[in-house]
């Protein structure tokens, strides 16, 4: 009797046991049916000319390979390039030709010395020079720690004019939420420009606005620089509107 007992609980166990194991696994299997492969981005032009960033995402569902591709309008990078040939000065070190990758929305800069394959490295250069222009960092002005700035040419009363130059990524909710292919004239994401512009006189910084703190920091009465805004239509994210609103002001 002992031993028909035991073999029955044991058989039971190991029925159990297996049941058990046979669940977790097609639990794992629910679970995670696509496994990810591969990911990288492209940049291409579309029919009209204009660029777009293509997220490429390579994966293995149920045992057959499966890509997918996210198509944004615009990109990231500065020029819509994501490698372009610059010359960086690294503090402490002299200046190196290579290549480097401006994420503009994020305000990263990375860095490889060859055209090649490979992500690059990450750095905080004191400057580093692309397309004609120089751009500076500002580590010791809180207000310009962020970033990279240009410098206009615009000077007066000791102040100079600076442009961070930023991007803006506008997501659209309707492509996170349901994960879906989108089609060529359709974006999971629009990439714009949006430049800022800052004064800087010595130890003090200032970002160019129409607001009340700004406006004090200067002689002229508020609702006369409120209303030359308002009748000239000043648009602060273009640098010949900024110039001619610290002309009136200064």
């Amino acid at each position: 009797m002992k031993k028909t007992a035991f073999l029955f609980f044991a058989s039971l166990f190991f029925s159990f046991a297996k049941a058990q194991n046979y669940d977790v696994l097609t639990d794992i299997v629910e679970r995670n049916p696509e496994y990810k492969i591969e990911e990288y981005f492209e940049i291409k032009n579309n029919s009209q000319g204009e660029p777009e960033l293509i997220k490429v995402e390579k994966s293995i569902l149920n045992g057959s390979a499966k890509e997918k591709r996210i198509y944004y309008k615009g990109t990231p990078y500065f020029n819509n390039q994501q490698w372009t040939r610059a010359i960086v000065k690294l503090p402490g070190q002299i200046p190196l030709e290579g290549f480097v990758s401006y994420n503009q929305v994020f305000q990263r800069l990375y860095f490889k010395n060859h055209g090649g394959f490979g992500a690059g490295t990450l750095i905080q250069p004191e400057y580093f020079e692309l397309d004609s222009l120089t751009f500076t960092s500002y580590p010791e002005y809180d207000l310009l720690s962020y970033g990279f700035y240009t410098f206009t040419g615009f000077e007066k009363n000791g102040f100079s004019l600076l442009q961070r130059h930023d991007k803006l990524q506008h997501n659209n909710s309707s492509h996170e939420l349901q994960g879906y292919i989108v089609d060529k004239d359709k974006y999971a994401g629009i990439f714009s420009q949006n430049p800022s512009f800052y004064l800087i006189n010595g130890k003090k910084t200032l970002k160019v606005e129409s607001k009340g703190y700004f406006i004090k920091q200067f002689t002229k009465d508020k609702k006369a620089v409120k209303q030359f805004v308002k009748d000239q239509k000043i648009n602060f994210k273009e640098e010949t509107d900024v110039i001619k609103f610290l002309e009136f002001l200064m």
